[in-house]
């Protein structure tokens, strides 16, 4: 060798000849390579890809196979065997063995994975990504597969979206389709504008159209049926063929098969709903155990769970009407006939409305707790917050109307309350009748009364029976009478024995008839007065009639008697038995007018028999003249 040592310098000025190098020089165009072991050599590059470029701007790598293609512009491919029937074709890209391999026209297609629309021939505007993905297309357009096998049997169908492993997997003709999610739509072959998102989602769909299944599963046994949708993981997952169903949420729907035109919106929602129709559901468990009823609707969290074959049930709030299984009940509010089982016709809105009704019919409670405390009670109406609602009711044909009225009702019936606080505090009292602002609401018992008037019977404690009290603040001071007018002033009748009203007077009815002894002496002893009222705050404390606030016309100038005057004439006579006078309980004297006719006709009595006895005194003077 010339020169055994090469410097960096040589090197760098391209300087280095063959001499230096110990090696047999090569040809043209050769490289120079190294064994590994210190030995140079000389050796000639090896040839790069097949590839072919045609058309406009069009290119071919990995395949130079010729035909027709100098039509086709703009395309792009990559791959053995791609664009292998391709003639005038526009704007496509194929990636992968096969792929797009027998287009010949189709245009601005995309194909990446082997044998990705392979058997592609006129379609357009499609999109393919993935091993064998839309691998039967021919003539179906704008379709978009991605994944593997997705879409493998599409021949025609158009306008379709597979994204996930073998989503679509058997549609052959079907369009407008949208699948994501591994083997969604898997099993379509025809069916339209079907949306399924989710593993397994609609799976099963063969011929049905515009569903829409979002979740695992969701739809998944759905084969013919159309027009449902199921949004949730199991949403309606065993429907077959029902049709018309919203399911959403959480195995929402999940047992229905046939069932149609349901609504499920919430966890469990219509859950063991099979062959039920035209129900709604909304609120995790709603419905619960419904099978096969038809048009319930049950809106909140465990609203109308246990219900199962019954139908025409409407039941809004949390766990309202929970147990029913009776038809024709309403519940609207939070636990609003929560115990009811198989009670019938029965309407409660409200919280705690009928909360504790259980078998009974054909009760209406309206309001906060109205009713709660009904149990076996049937046929009342309950209408207020807070009425009827503490002590257990098994009473019939009450109706109760006002905020706190009727609160402690037990085993009463057919009571009518009408105003807030009326009737509050009676418990075994029946055929009541109390209107009016805390009308009767001081009475634990009693029956056949009716007050009415704000705060009528106000001062009693015990009703009895048989009172008519009409007034505000007016009290009765006995059974069987009747009051009217207002506290302090008002007028009465006893209709037993007095009054001025039509009574039965028939010899038949009557026993220990004797001559009345009240007449023209006791009437000569009245005194006729004109008077006016003093105001009430003058009166006796103790007197139901006292009030700090005046309730009197002090004005009217009054034409009667006076009760101590009469109780006076009585007491002359030796009679405690005339109802013309009489003392109230708390002191308060009073008289009837219309009884003093009585002693009246008495006195007239007297007084022919004095002026006969004076015209036979005269008849005889007169002949004793003569």
């Amino acid at each position: 060798m010339a020169n055994t040592k090469i410097t960096s310098r040589v090197i760098a000025d391209n300087s280095v000849g063959i001499s230096a190098l110990n090696v047999t020089d090569g040809t043209n165009g050769q490289y120079l390579q190294t064994d590994g072991a210190g030995t140079l050599s000389f050796s000639t590059v090896s040839a790069g890809p097949t590839f072919k470029t045609f058309g406009t701007d069009s290119i071919m790598i990995g395949d130079d196979a010729t035909g027709t293609i100098n039509a086709a512009d703009n395309n792009t491919g990559l791959g053995v065997d791609v664009f292998a029937a391709l003639t005038e074709g526009d704007g496509n890209t194929a990636i992968g063995k096969s792929a797009l391999g027998a287009n010949s026209t189709g245009n601005s297609n995309t194909a990446v994975g082997t044998r990705s629309l392979t058997a592609n021939t006129t379609g357009v505007n499609n999109s393919a990504f993935g091993q064998d993905s839309l691998t039967s297309n021919s003539e179906g357009n704008s379709n978009v597969a991605v994944g593997i096998n997705a879409m493998l049997s599409n021949t025609t169908g158009s306008q379709n979206v597979g994204i996930g492993q073998q989503t679509l997997n058997a549609s052959t003709t079907a369009s407008n389709n949208t699948a994501v999610g591994f083997q969604a739509l898997l099993s379509n072959t025809t069916g339209t504008q079907n949306v399924a998102v989710g593993y397994l989602a609609l799976d099963a769909n063969t011929e049905g159209n515009y569903n829409v299944g979002i979740g695992p599963n969701a739809l998944g046994a759905a084969t013919t049926a159309s027009k449902n949708v199921a949004m949730g993981a199991g949403a309606g997952q065993l429907i077959t063929t029902g049709e018309n169903n919203v399911a959403i949420g959480g195995d929402a729907l999940d047992a229905c098969t046939e069932g149609g035109a349901n609504t499920a919106v919430g966890k469990d929602a219509l859950g063991d709903l099979t062959t039920g129709s035209e129900n709604t559901a909304v609120g995790w468990t709603a419905g619960g155990d419904i099978t096969t009823a038809r048009f319930c609707t049950a809106v909140g969290r465990q609203a109308l769970r246990q219900n199962t074959t019954t139908e025409y049930l409407t039941a809004v709030g949390y766990s309202s009407m929970r147990s029913t299984t009776g038809i024709a009940n309403t519940a609207v509010g939070n636990s609003a006939l929560y115990t009811n089982t198989t009670g019938r016709w029965n309407t409660a809105v409200g919280d705690n409305a009928l909360y504790k009704l259980t078998t009974v019919d054909a009760n209406d409670a309206f309001g906060y707790q109205a009713g709660k405390s009904i149990t076996t009670g049937t046929g009342n109406a309950v209408f207020g917050s807070y009425s009827m609602d503490v002590s257990t009711a098994t009473g019939y044909g009450n109706t109760v109307i006002g905020h706190g009225s009727g609160r402690y009702m037990s085993s009463c019936i057919q009571n009518t309350f009408v105003g807030s606080a009326a009737g509050d505090s009676i418990t075994t009292g029946s055929g009541n009748v109390f209107i009016g602002y805390a009308a009767g609401h001081v009475f634990t018992t009693g029956g056949d009364n009716i007050y009415i008037g704000r705060n009528a019977g106000g001062a009693e404690y015990n009703a009895g029976s048989n009172r008519i009290v009409i007034g505000p603040d007016l009290n009765a001071d006995g059974n069987n009478k009747v009051f009217i007018g207002k506290s302090g002033s008002a007028v009465s009748l006893n209709f037993t024995n007095t009054g001025t009203w039509s009574q039965s007077s028939d010899i038949r009815k009557k026993r220990n008839i004797k001559d009345d002894v009240l007449g023209l002496n006791f009437i000569n002893n009245l005194q006729t007065k004109t008077f006016q009222w003093r105001p009430s705050n003058e009166f006796p404390k103790e007197w139901n009639d006292y009030s700090e606030e005046n309730t009197q016309d002090t004005d009217v100038v009054m034409h009667g008697l006076i009760a101590q005057n009469v109780k006076e004439a009585l007491d002359i006579e030796g009679v405690d038995t005339f109802s013309g006078w009489e003392e109230s309980p708390d002191g308060m004297q009073k008289v009837s007018k219309a009884m003093f006719v009585i002693p009246l006709i008495k006195a007239v009595q007297e007084l022919t028999q004095q002026v006969k006895e004076l015209q036979l005194e005269l008849k005889n003077i007169k002949r004793r003249i003569i």
